[in-house]
């Protein structure tokens, strides 16, 4: 699940979400300039820079990433809640009001929380706990704050919400289940 902008869903508010890339390779674009006599101007108008060359990235030990749509699960009721969490509810940008922050987490987040229990897949079951305590976790920090997103900012708990890489690691493995 996208981790829902997690700092800006704090980036916990959809069953993950904002989700990080894990792609194993990366290209590069890279200036190609043509060798001449090196005494000689170089007339940067006439320059090819249009080339590119291909970076392989890739890591050995990298765990195996799907592209969107194309994951495991992809379709399946689950995958299909899981869009809906991403990209419904809230912003989480600054542009939510108090109310709709305390709406979107004490009536709707709950009410899809309930549905994931009767679509998550068995390997899933872990992370989908993992994100749903991580949700839990940023609601808490938006009730101790008056549910004023820009105020919870301010407050340490929200630190160690935004940095748990566990969150993160169990958002990953959703989002390539669903080809996210």
């Amino acid at each position: 699940m996208r981790r829902l902008t997690l700092i800006a869903t704090l980036a916990l508010v959809g069953l993950t979400a904002c989700g990080s890339d894990n792609s194993s390779s990366a290209t590069t674009a890279v200036d190609s300039v043509p060798v001449t006599d090196s005494s000689a101007p170089v007339d940067t108008a006439t320059l090819d820079t249009t080339q590119t060359t291909a970076v392989d990235s890739t890591l050995p030990n990298a765990p195996e990433t799907t592209m969107a749509g194309g994951g495991a699960g992809a379709g399946s009721p689950f995958c299909e809640l899981n869009t809906e969490l991403n990209d419904g509810g809230v912003a989480m940008d600054g542009t939510d009001t108090p109310a709709s922050l305390e709406n979107y987490f004490t009536v709707v987040f709950p009410e899809q929380h309930s549905q994931l229990e009767g679509v998550t897949p068995p390997e899933l079951t872990a992370d989908v706990a993992t994100l749903i305590d991580g949700v839990v976790q940023l609601s808490n920090v938006l009730e101790a704050n008056d549910w004023d997103l820009e105020a919870s900012f301010s407050d340490p708990a929200l630190e160690t919400v935004i940095n748990d890489a566990e969150f993160e690691a169990a958002g990953s493995r959703v989002d390539a289940y669903c080809g996210v």
